[in-house]
């Protein structure tokens, strides 16, 4: 099963630049994950499956409490 996260906008400071430091930018992201959801089909558990709140609420976290020079880097982070 793949579960998307799709247009989730976040602010953050990104870029090589100095100039790049002072501007809180939008960023758009979109997500593809791969879950093996045989057990949570079995059971009806949010625990035996992904927790898409808990995603989000940690690449919310991560995006607002990191500066990150690349976008390459950031998406690394985040996977």
């Amino acid at each position: 099963m793949i579960i998307k996260i799709k247009n989730l906008r976040l602010h953050t400071i990104i870029g090589v630049f100095d100039w790049e430091a002072t501007i809180d930018r939008e960023i758009i992201i979109n997500a593809e994950i791969t879950t093996n959801h045989l057990a949570a089909l079995q059971s009806d558990e949010l625990s035996d499956t992904i927790n898409y709140e808990q995603i989000i609420t940690k690449m919310k976290n991560t995006v607002a409490n990191s500066r990150f020079k690349l976008v390459e880097k950031l998406a690394q982070t985040l996977m």
